[in-house]
This record gives structure tokens, C-alpha cells and sequence, in this order.
């Protein structure tokens, strides 16, 4: 390419094609059969999971919500 070009995959799935391309740790490719482009051995190391902890309110009959609050009502 004759100029930049940025692929985004999103958390998981940018590791997996950079991969793909031929972008990673040499052994991690050469385990695989993808032939190596470029040595970027911390590409898909690092990956770290973040849970997430589901919170629900109930606010009291007179009291405002926040929907109300951000609508002026």
C-alpha cells in the first residue's frame, strides 16, 4: 500500500487478524502456517477479560428518575 491503512476489529477479533495477516510472534505463526510479515511477538498476549456487574434502582413513587431529569420534566 502506498499509504496508511488502519484495520480495526475490535477488542477480540484485531488480534485474530492481525494474526492472520501474518502479524505476531513467529512461533505462535509458524504453529499455525501463517507466514510471518511482521515479528510483533505482544499481538493476542495480553488479552484480559472484563466482567461486568449488572446494577437495577427503583426509584421511589415522588422521587425524579434520571430520564425525567435529562428531559427537563
Amino acid at each position: 500500500a502506498l499509504k496508511l491503512v488502519l484495520v480495526v476489529a475490535g477488542v477480540l477479533n484485531s488480534p485474530l487478524v492481525l494474526k492472520r495477516t501474518g502479524i505476531g510472534h513467529p512461533d505462535a505463526l509458524a504453529y499455525i502456517g501463517v507466514p510471518l510479515v511482521a515479528t510483533l511477538p505482544g499481538v493476542g498476549e495480553n488479552y484480559q477479560d472484563h466482567p461486568s456487574i449488572p446494577m437495577s434502582y427503583v426509584a421511589r413513587p415522588d422521587g425524579q428518575t434520571f430520564d425525567e431529569f435529562l428531559r427537563g420534566e
